[in-house]
């Protein structure tokens, strides 16, 4: 597992159970959002580069760019980061 694959998961999870562990009436559901942008922020660059040559490094490079990119809907989004996945060799999330 890669360091941002693990800071991803720490972010994610630590995230998720402090939600859970504020009653309802105090939940700050914003914490979601910034935590998730604090981890991007901190995982990419401006101008992500092929890690390899060809579709593997395209794809990995277009998945940086995939939460920046606007006019698709959540479920383009979604698809089109799973195909991206799938072209990189990564397993499925």
């Amino acid at each position: 597992m890669g360091a941002a694959t693990r800071l991803v998961h720490a972010v994610g999870g630590g995230a998720t159970l402090a939600l859970i562990a504020t009653p309802e009436e105090r939940r700050d559901l914003s914490v979601s959002r910034l935590a998730r942008e604090a981890v991007i922020a901190a995982i990419t660059t401006d101008a992500p580069s092929p890690a390899a040559p060809g579709p593997a490094g395209a794809a990995i490079a277009l998945q940086a760019l995939l939460p920046r990119t606007t006019g698709l809907t959540p479920g383009e989004q979604l698809l089109l980061g799973e195909l991206l996945a799938r072209i990189a060799g990564q397993a499925p999330a």
